[in-house]
């Protein structure tokens, strides 16, 4: 099963992210985050690591915006914070990692003043009471994408996407819930373990 897989020794059977950790990598590649947050690290950590440094290069098919290009010279300086109790080194790429050894609850405001927000979360860590107080705790340093694994099993929404769905559209909406957008990936061929669900904020355009 684990022939030909990527950062072999990373990988760890049943945690459900063979297909996840390169989805991410070329997700950052895209989105060109400056700040990920990563709660739980494990297989996807040295992917995440690896957009982040293939970002250094910009590709110029024909249709490059300029500004994004004169800025990113001046002030490409990305960042991945992971946050576990036990830590990993991604030794060919490790000047692009935080780790912040411990427990992710009642860290927040502590990441927010080193780092500012993040404008890419991977969050993978727990089950439902882990699912509540991220939200509680870190949504509002979260300015773009958020992504949560393990949302669905057997084809229905798991309690850990039912804790994330109560701070979002029910009774304990938290501020700027109401202005995200939700998608689902579900991996029909697994029982658990085999999903996630990607949250954008939306940023409000400003009226002249």
């Amino acid at each position: 099963m684990k022939n030909n897989i990527e950062y072999e020794e990373y990988f760890r059977v049943g945690m459900g992210t063979e297909s996840v950790a390169p989805f991410l990598r070329s997700f950052v590649r895209m989105v060109r985050p400056n700040r990920i947050l990563e709660v739980g690290a494990g297989y996807t950590t040295p992917f995440l690591l690896e957009g982040l440094e293939l970002n250094n290069e910009i590709i110029n098919e024909g249709n490059l915006d300029q500004k994004y290009v004169d800025w990113h010279q001046k002030n490409y300086n990305p960042r991945l914070v992971v946050v576990d109790t036990e830590e990993i080194l991604c030794s060919t790429i490790d000047n692009y990692i935080e780790f912040e050894k411990g427990d992710f609850k009642g860290k927040s405001q502590e990441l927010y003043e080193k780092y500012g927000e993040f404008d890419f979360v991977w969050f993978d860590c727990g089950g439902a009471e882990e699912y509540d107080i991220f939200m509680r705790e870190y949504w509002d340093i979260c300015s773009e994408y958020v992504i949560f694994h393990y949302t669905y099993y057997q084809g229905k929404p798991t309690m850990n996407l039912g804790m994330v769905m109560q701070h979002i559209t029910g009774h304990e909406q938290l501020s700027g819930a109401s202005n995200v957008q939700r998608m689902d990936f579900i991996e029909p061929h697994k029982e658990g373990q085999g999903s996630i669900t990607m949250f954008k904020k939306i940023k409000e355009q400003r009226r002249s």
